[in-house]
């Protein structure tokens, strides 16, 4: 071995010894630790210009070794957390606990014959806004395994190893250089949003293979010596991109209007263009006739209201996003940078530039809307890297090659995770044990669950048959006027207590969804990350308008006396307050039921502004109207104004043991009670042999 590579491996075992003997401390001080390195190696190098080469070899040498040992670090320890959290996903079978089992519970319909694009009329209840080409090819790997959470878990992770494979023959065709491609994929998939959706089952990786793949084709036969078969695949390839995720359309437009930055490319783009119109047209002309025309509500009229809805789509949701993406990734954009001031100075645009710009205000547009994630980020940073990773390698060569590459590995590369980051987050017995628990307890009945949460039951060789909903997505589909969840089957089954179980993964628990699950079910149980439901014993009596409350059947409600009471409307719900506030304004209701009445509990939704002496909500009972007990008072947290609607959500309980009893709402001072037909107040009353 030549003593030169001595040295630098003397400095790659240092940087691998530190970080050993003080984990902790190299991982926090990675940056600060990698920059005076590369600072002292410049300074090396630029000294041997005044002075003999030899007497600064082995210091260059030994500094260079410690730069590539750190560097060496991140990208080792940083694959091998993910690495390990992707093979816990697969051998226990688990999902992304946020959202992602929504993406499983379609994939599992899809294998039972049903639909991911319903027409909301009946169960399942699912708002698919992704297209549909990973639900299918999971739902179809499913058939092999045969497990959904592994084939939809294996296509993520073949679509990862597939974009890193691509992003290193592309930086390497451009470049002429293997081995800084190579490292260059490699980190630029461990950034911090990429990285995450590894372990997600989502379309994205698939989408961007597909679309990216297809742009390297084409740009591969754009030029002289262009053939028209590469142009037709890359068509292809990006109808498929489109039709896995919507949000690969930039790609296919920039690649299509890219004669407008490459002089004589006009042909090829037309002919790419009409290729990818006639096969995207094809292919959703066919899940157009499958579903019956449902996936154009989802997959096309939903995400277009959505966009035009400026109470979930707008610039003020963007904003912090955009700086968040700034700090994560403002040495990326740095490169890209210099990448392009170079192509500027050739006067001659990379395509990559150009998809960047077209690639803007689509990006804009979507970090715009609530529920933007890092995902939608994904195919854009892409982007940056292979033109700054085709950039950082072509530059990397020369005297000062080395320190250029590993400053932009600087730039590029996370930071080094601690020891005890190696282990951390690995399943517990104790999350397979709830796991279990909820699959049995599911099976036992007719059961309801969030889609979100789907995961422990699709898992497995035999999935347990439970109903699905969707709630974040249906919350927003509500929004926009598609659905109503109030007059729907399912908010009717809820109220009627069809369930044996109702099963919430504590994720994306619309309120007003819960509210109305709460009306008719109680908390049981909670088990890891879900909330097991059952139902509410007992009649239960809605109140959608205080002043005309009334019931009749075998538990009779009226209305019993009210005095210097007011009654309005606002904000979609009506409210009952005092009509004069010197004094208080007081309503009685009359409950008369056949059997005598073990418990009575009252939900109410009081409002209190401002919080001052005088102002309150009284709430008391009576067996006979003549003589009332205090049962709860709400005096205003301070904050009444700025919360929901409904907040607080309070209940009052009283145990008559008699046929007859009286609630008094008493109205001081500025106090009010809201209720509404889709959040009315309730009255639930348990009788012996009562369900």
């Amino acid at each position: 071995m030549s003593q030169q590579r001595v040295v630098r491996v003397t400095g790659v075992a240092v940087a691998v010894a530190a970080w050993i003997v003080a984990p902790a401390l190299v991982a926090s001080s990675f940056r600060p630790v990698f920059a005076v390195l590369l600072a002292l190696l410049t300074l090396c190098l630029l000294a041997t210009r005044q002075s003999p080469a030899s007497a600064l070899r082995g210091p260059i040498d030994f500094l260079t070794g410690c730069l590539i040992g750190l560097a060496g670090l991140s990208l080792c320890l940083n694959t091998a957390v993910i690495a390990v959290q992707c093979w816990d996903f697969v051998v226990f079978r688990l999902g992304d606990k946020v959202i992602d089992g929504r993406e499983l519970a379609k994939m599992a319909a899809i294998v039972r014959g049903e639909t991911m694009y319903p027409a909301m009329t009946d169960y399942p209840y699912f708002i698919t806004l992704y297209t549909p080409l990973y639900h299918y090819l999971g739902a179809l790997v499913s058939l092999v395994v045969p497990d959904v959470v592994v084939a939809a878990h294996g296509l993520v992770y073949a679509a990862h190893l597939g974009l890193i494979g691509l992003l290193t023959v592309w930086m390497r065709a451009e470049s002429g250089r293997l081995w800084p491609s190579l490292v260059l994929a490699l980190t630029l998939v461990l950034g911090p949003y990429y990285g995450a959706y590894v372990l997600k089952t989502r379309p994205d990786l698939l989408a961007w293979l597909l679309a990216f793949s297809g742009a390297f084709l084409f740009s591969r036969h754009l030029g002289p010596g262009r053939r028209f078969s590469g142009i037709a695949w890359a068509a292809l390839l990006l109808s498929l991109a489109l039709l896995t995720k919507q949000q690969t359309l930039p790609i296919l437009l920039a690649l299509a209007s890219a004669f407008i930055v490459r002089r004589g490319a006009f042909l090829p783009c037309l002919v790419f263009a009409l290729l990818s119109l006639a096969c995207t047209a094809a292919m959703y002309g066919v899940f157009f006739l499958y579903t019956d025309g449902n996936i154009v509500l989802h997959t096309v009229i939903y995400p277009w209201r959505i966009a035009a809805d400026p109470g979930i789509t707008n610039f003020a949701n963007a904003v912090p996003r955009l700086a968040d993406l700034w700090r994560a990734y403002w040495g990326l954009f740095l490169l890209f940078g210099l990448a392009l001031a170079a192509d500027l100075r050739h006067r001659r645009l990379h395509l990559l530039d150009w998809v960047v710009v077209v690639q803007l205000p689509f990006l804009v547009t979507l970090l715009s809307t609530w529920g933007a994630d890092g995902n939608y980020l994904i195919g854009f940073l892409l982007t940056l890297g292979i033109r700054a990773g085709i950039f950082l390698a072509g530059a990397g060569t020369g005297r000062f090659g080395g320190p250029v590459f590993l400053a932009g590995l600087l730039l590029l590369l996370p930071g080094l995770p601690g020891d005890r980051d190696l282990l951390a987050n690995r399943p517990k017995p104790v999350v397979l044990d709830e796991m279990a628990q909820l699959r049995e307890i599911a099976a036992a009945g007719e059961t309801l669950v969030n889609s979100e949460g789907s995961t422990p039951f699709v898992a497995g060789e035999q999935p347990i048959p439970v109903q699905y909903f969707d709630v974040a997505d249906m919350a927003f589909f509500e929004e926009v006027k598609l659905f109503d969840f109030h007059a729907s089957r399912l908010g009717h089954d809820i109220a009627e207590k069809r369930f044996d179980h109702i099963i919430l993964s504590n994720t994306f628990v619309v309120p007003r969804y819960l509210r109305h699950i709460r009306s008719s079910y109680v908390p049981a149980r909670t088990l890891g990350e879900y909330t097991l439901y059952q139902p509410r014993p007992g009649r239960r009596i809605t109140i959608p308008d205080l002043g005309q409350a009334s019931a009749g059947g075998d538990v009779r409600l009226a209305v019993e006396a009210m005095d210097n009471m007011e009654f309005g409307e606002g904000f979609g719900a009506r409210h009952a307050g005092s009509l004069s506030k010197a004094a208080a304004g007081r309503i009685t209701l009359r409950l008369a039921s056949a059997q005598p009445m073990d418990t009575v509990a009252l939900d109410y939704y009081p409002k209190v502004h401002p919080v001052a002496e005088g102002n309150a909500v009284v709430i008391e009972w009576s067996p006979d109207g003549v003589a009332f007990a205090p049962l709860a008072r709400y005096a205003g947290m301070g904050n009444d104004t700025a919360t929901d609607l409904f907040s607080p959500a309070l209940t009052a309980t009283f145990s008559p043991g008699t046929t007859t009893a009286y609630i008094r709402l008493t109205l001081q001072g500025t106090a009010s009670v809201w209720s509404s037909t889709t959040t009315p107040m309730t009255i639930t009353i348990k009788s012996p042999g009562t369900q």
